[in-house]
């Protein structure tokens, strides 16, 4: 019997609601979206890095991490009663769809260049309508938190940045880390 993707993102679904659930894990039960932030820009590098690297392994490997931070997050939201990660995948398929109307629509475009024109006046659309915004700026954070105004960093520099948060929160497991609420006794997905 083979895998399907459907069976195996459900798996992990049922995981971390497991892991945050009654009898889950301490440190999992504990975490906020504030704490685990730290998590989502590490796992976002170690992707950047794997790809720099051309290392397929890797990136299978980071790409779940990737997609863990995606459900841990989803996992909180659910259970504040704001969203679920069905709510999140519904979301994006949609937003897909609307956006590649010359694939789900009517519309013609034959060009790269052309799909990036219809999909740049759609989401301009699309803010304009939600939130009454009209630039492709709006509501992106002049410098998120812990960003600096530097220039972009060069791949080799990027790459160290997930070296540098690791070794910010300090050895795993310990009450002083920085690893999110009680510190981190270890990352998932590595």
């Amino acid at each position: 019997m083979s895998e399907s993707a459907n069976d195996r993102f459900g798996e992990l679904v049922q995981i971390m609601a497991r892991l945050r659930g009654e009898n889950g894990c301490p440190w999992d039960r504990e975490q906020t979206h504030a704490s685990i932030k730290p998590y989502l820009l590490e796992e976002s590098y170690e992707v950047l890095e794997s790809i720099d690297e051309n290392d397929p392994a890797k990136l299978e490997e980071e790409l779940g991490d990737l997609a863990l931070q995606v459900v841990f997050h989803a996992q909180m939201a659910d259970e504040a009663g704001l969203f679920t990660i069905a709510d999140v995948l519904r979301g994006i398929n949609e937003k897909l769809r609307r956006r590649h109307p010359h694939i789900f629509g009517d519309v013609k475009a034959d060009t790269a260049q052309e799909v990036l024109f219809n999909w740049e006046q759609i989401k301009k659309l699309e803010r304009e309508k939600a939130q009454g915004r009209a630039s492709l700026l709006d509501g992106v954070p002049r410098e998120p938190e812990g960003a600096s105004r530097s220039p972009p960093r060069p791949p080799a520099a990027r790459a160290s940045v997930a070296g540098r948060l690791r070794l910010e929160r300090g050895p795993p497991g310990l009450p002083e880390s920085r690893g999110g609420a009680g510190g981190a006794p270890g990352r998932h997905g590595e």
